[in-house]
């Protein structure tokens, strides 16, 4: 899976919109709009909080997931 879909998944999985999604992990709209979309990649501290916030919701996901 890429990092773009693992992204959506997870959104989808806490039945969020890309706003809530963002606000919850600090980042704006737009920034999951372009991480969602491809164009642009998250930085390490924000996919720390984004695979933070999977677990807590006991969401599974694989790191390796946001490595490609």
């Amino acid at each position: 899976m890429k990092i773009t879909q693992a992204i959506r998944n997870i959104r989808k999985a806490l039945l969020l919109q890309q706003g809530e999604f963002a606000d919850l992990i600090g980042v704006s709209k737009a920034s999951i709009c372009n991480y969602e979309s491809g164009l642009r990649r998250p930085r390490l501290p924000i996919i720390r909080k984004i695979l933070e916030l999977a677990k807590h919701h006991k969401i599974k996901v694989s790191p390796e997931d946001f490595l490609n």
